[in-house]
């Protein structure tokens, strides 16, 4: 059976852990059990181990208890059910034979009447209780409503603070209210319908026990049966008693009171009932208890104990709760930093030779230079194309959707071009030039001093100038590695590839519009500066701090995406 969108589908075990992990981290608004550091370390590791929604949630469940277990046990002991609960399944059903038993129903055995209204009235309500049963399929048309003797808990419940408010008291206490809150919330389901297991087997216990109570008090006292009523007359009487034990009839070997018995056994008759009306009386009541009550009970209770068992395999979590979508898409924006960082780095090169004078005075060369680096440059546009579409297919998988349609990235032609320079012919061109400017400056000198320099000026002109020309063709080799022409990324493609990532991020929740990319783009163009430092930090080799300040960035920017995209009429999807 296939999982509506944006749910998650749980055994008991799971759900329960994942909530309380939820309780913990709503309840603990100041990080004294979890740190931010601690649960940033968690969330990488957890969505290393299990990339997928469903298994990410369960793992980074699993590792922050492992981490608050040996601070808060009895904030981690949460996980696991109430040891009295399935003590409750038999002590409640013993308690109500018990008291059914006790309870003396015939308080009068020498005047016991057939038209009793306790032994009635217990009768009429469980009556009245199977009429309710029927009749709460045409109240709750849904099949995943809760059973309708559940309301009154629903209506309790949702006086509860609502997800996000916080439970007034000390932290354990608020995060054991919190978890509570969430619980009955997501499994109210399982815990009516074991509620109702243990009703139903109590009332069976209980009319088991008035049933003993009537056996054994005839057997140690003698029961004189009989009717009155001022309203009713015999005919009536007997409709009555004839419709009250037409099940037993019907289904067991006894027969009803006929009209001269009943006219026998009215108490003002003066005919002395004998011990058999009494016995007959007594199987006919054990026997209606029985078939009206402790039949059907026991059937309800035995199908919610199923009903239970079944419910808590397939408990259903909301993952469009502002929680999950905050804990998703946090580790997601961080998976979108993690690309955006290494397209800023990424390089590709230029399978030329580097810079030299002959490429200055050869078309041919300039003509093969240019060509390798449009080359190096769609290889690198497409390297980040397809990191892109692999990032965002991990970002869908993530959040439990199917990955966007791929697109061509908007972006411009602003590259960054590392090119080296040949050192040698480097150094040839400046020795020329430097034997030119020292040859002027030699005959200056020449000409002051009477050509008493011989031509010394000259010769230390070339030598200044080839060794200056050689010294800064190294340092510029320095930018590119190892002396490579090399092609990067500049601030505005990576702009435009950042808008280009928000965008996709947005689809997975909105329905875009039209205008959805020149809002990423305006957004992400507003003011460059909040993310041109963050390229220049990546590009130099920061590592952990720009990736962290560029997750904020980039969070700031989806939420503030997603708030225009819905400014724009745009329908959510998800989230």
């Amino acid at each position: 059976m296939a999982e509506p969108a944006g749910t998650l589908t749980l055994d008991e075990a799971a759900a329960r852990r994942l909530l309380l992990v939820q309780a913990i981290e709503t309840a603990d608004v100041h990080g004294r059990i979890l740190h931010g550091a601690e649960r940033e370390r968690i969330e990488e590791e957890a969505w290393r181990a299990a990339p997928e929604s469903a298994r990410y949630l369960q793992e980074r469940a699993r590792r922050v208890l492992d981490l608050v277990t040996p601070r808060e046990s009895r904030i981690a002991a949460l996980e696991q059910a109430h040891a009295a609960q399935p003590m409750l399944t038999w002590l409640l059903p013993l308690a109500g034979f018990c008291f059914g038993a006790a309870l003396d129903r015939i308080g009068n055995p020498q005047h016991v009447n057939m038209l009793s209204p306790p032994l009635l009235l217990f009768l009429a309500w469980n009556i009245a209780v199977y009429v309710a049963l029927a009749a709460a399929p045409l109240l709750h048309r849904s099949r995943s409503d809760p059973p309708p003797t559940a309301g009154f808990l629903g209506r309790w419940i949702a006086r509860w603070p609502h997800e996000g408010q916080r439970v007034r008291g000390s932290l354990r206490s608020s995060i054991a209210a919190t978890f509570r809150m969430l619980w009955w919330r997501v499994a109210g389901q399982v815990e009516t319908w074991r509620l109702q297991q243990v009703l139903h087997a109590s009332a069976a216990a209980w009319a088991l026990g008035v049933a003993v109570s009537i056996v054994v008090g005839g057997l140690v006292r003698e029961y004189r049966v009989g009717w009155e009523s001022t309203l009713l007359d015999l005919p009536q009487v007997h409709a009555f008693l004839r419709a009250l034990f037409a099940p037993v009839v019907a289904l067991l070997p006894l027969d009803g009171f006929t009209v001269a018995d009943l006219e026998r056994m009215h108490f003002r008759s003066g005919v002395q009932v004998a011990r058999a009306e009494a016995r007959h009386w007594v199987a006919l009541y054990v026997g209606l208890l029985f078939i009206v009550v402790m039949l059907p009970r026991a059937a309800l209770a035995f199908y919610a104990r199923w009903r239970a068992r079944r419910a808590a395999h397939r408990i259903v979590v909301d993952l469009r709760d502002p929680y999950f979508v905050t804990v998703l898409s946090r580790v997601g924006v961080r998976c979108l930093a993690q690309f955006l960082l290494q397209a800023a780095r990424d390089a590709e090169e230029v399978k030329t030779a580097p810079f030299s004078v002959r490429r200055l005075i050869s078309s041919s060369e300039r003509d093969a230079n240019l060509q390798a680096r449009e080359e190096a440059m769609a290889a690198l546009l497409q390297r980040v194309e397809q990191g892109l579409g692999a990032t965002m297919g991990e970002i869908a998988q993530l959040h439990g959707r199917e990955p966007p349609a791929a697109a061509s990235t908007a972006v411009s032609r602003d590259f960054i071009v590392h090119d080296p320079v040949d050192a040698p012919q480097a150094g040839v061109a400046g020795a020329a030039a430097g034997v030119a400017a020292g040859a002027l400056a030699g005959a200056k000198v020449d000409l002051l001093s009477g050509g008493l320099t011989m031509g010394a000026a000259t010769l230390l002109g070339a030598l200044i100038g080839g060794t200056g020309a050689l010294t800064a063709a190294r340092w510029m080799n320095r930018t590119s590695p190892q002396g490579k022409s090399m092609v990067q990324l500049g601030d505005e493609m990576l702009a435009a590839l950042t808008a280009d990532a928000l965008l996709a991020y947005a689809g997975l929740t909105h329905v875009l519009p039209a205008t959805a990319r020149e809002l990423a783009t305006t957004l992400v163009a507003s003011d460059p500066e909040r993310y041109a430092p963050l390229w220049a930090r990546a590009r130099q080799g920061d590592g952990d701090d720009v990736a962290a300040d560029l997750t904020d960035r980039l969070q700031a920017d989806l939420a503030e995406l997603k708030s225009r995209l819905e400014a724009a009429s745009a329908p959510i999807l998800y989230g």
